[in-house]
């Protein structure tokens, strides 16, 4: 019974490291080191990323405190409470992993 369960455990877990060295070396091929047009694009959307995830909640909130919109304010709030837990939780990942 349990060579049963095993073989299959180790062939699917085999299966899956292939299939991550094939990734790896398909990213590799795709990535290039020179620099491109459109780099400066990318670094600008990803730059911009942190402005984003402040200013929605927030105009959320305060089109629902102009509306009288309970709903949305409320919404807001949770939205901008899970972003902080977030940034609270992997900023304390990212110094636990630094010691």
């Amino acid at each position: 019974m349990n060579n049963r369960l095993i073989i299959p455990l180790f062939l699917i877990f085999t299966v899956q490291l292939s299939a991550q060295d094939l990734d790896i070396r398909v990213l590799r091929s795709i990535n290039s080191s020179e620099v491109l047009p459109s780099d400066k694009f990318f670094r600008f959307v990803s730059n911009s990323n942190a402005y984003l995830v402040i200013s929605i909640p927030v105009v959320m909130g305060t089109a629902g405190l102009i509306k009288h919109d309970d709903k949305l304010f409320r919404n807001a709030c949770v939205i901008l409470a899970g972003t902080a837990l977030n940034e609270v939780v992997t900023t304390a990942y990212e110094i636990y992993n630094k010691s």
